[in-house]
């Protein structure tokens, strides 16, 4: 999308860190924003996460500290739980929500929809490290093994 109309930029831009909250990080503290992580209620403990990388960004970690901490604001708004739409073989965003606690993923269309109870915050974290070392050792299949489960493959 290169231009945003104004309804779009009205819903990015109407924060208000209960319902709706955005996380932003900027290069040194200033400059452009090189990712963002938010989340929107939709339901009494529930809301729907996003976050997004600059492509000079990915692969350095940022997505996951991200998330990391859109999980604890969720947490203290009392929010215990994350569910999201993920386009179907996006196995690292899949690994990215599934590393903040127990998870469970239901394919639908061209994606995946994916549940996740909130774990503490160091339950969390150990969790996500030991995914992310899966998916660097080539051991984590999860969009495949959906896939498998589902008896396409």
């Amino acid at each position: 999308m290169q231009r945003l109309g104004e309804r779009e930029l009205s819903y990015l831009t109407r924060v208000d860190h209960h319902d709706h909250e955005a996380i932003v990080a900027l290069p040194g503290g200033e400059g452009e924003i090189v990712g963002v992580a938010r989340f929107v209620r939709t339901g009494p403990d529930e809301a729907e996460p996003a976050v997004v990388v600059a492509d000079d960004w990915q692969g350095c970690g940022l997505g996951s500290r991200l998330i990391e901490a859109l999980a604890a604001r969720a947490r203290e708004e009392g929010l215990r739980r994350f569910r999201a739409p993920v386009m179907a073989g996006n196995e690292a965003a899949v690994a990215l929500l599934s590393g903040l606690g127990e998870s469970s993923t239901r394919a639908g269309g061209g994606h995946v929809e994916v549940d996740v109870v909130l774990a503490p915050p160091e339950a969390a974290r150990t969790r996500l490290v030991a995914l992310l070392r899966a998916a660097a050792q080539g051991t984590l299949e999860p969009g495949i093994t959906l896939v498998r489960r589902r008896g396409g493959g």
